[in-house]
């Protein structure tokens, strides 16, 4: 049986370059925030970058779990020009139950 006729599978297409940044830790009192904000420009700058993925500690472990704590840092990330992943790291919920933390409940601050 000739293969002649037989329709040949497309050529397969690499997918596109791309690349991601992975941080963490880099705010632990409120004056650390124009750095981080100024960190998360610069990598939005890298070229063929997909994403950010912030894994975790917004926040100090002695800093009260305060709501405006979250809304401020989290204005930060929002502001990030490519897309951002968070994932909560330890100071940013199971330090909350400490009276550093301001005695709140840890799972509650998730």
């Amino acid at each position: 049986m000739s293969q002649a006729g037989a329709l040949a599978a497309p050529a397969a297409r690499a997918a596109a370059p791309y690349s991601f940044a992975v941080v963490s830790g880099v705010i632990s009192v409120p004056a650390d925030e124009a750095a981080a904000q100024r960190m998360l420009e610069a990598i939005a700058r890298e070229r063929n970058l997909a994403f950010i993925v912030y894994a975790g500690n917004l926040k100090g472990a002695k800093e009260a779990c305060r709501d405006s704590v979250y809304t401020q840092r989290g204005a930060i990330l929002d502001a990030a020009r490519v897309p951002l992943v968070f994932i909560p790291g330890h100071d940013d919920w199971v330090t909350c139950g400490t009276p550093a933390g301001g005695g709140y409940d840890p799972v509650e601050r998730l």
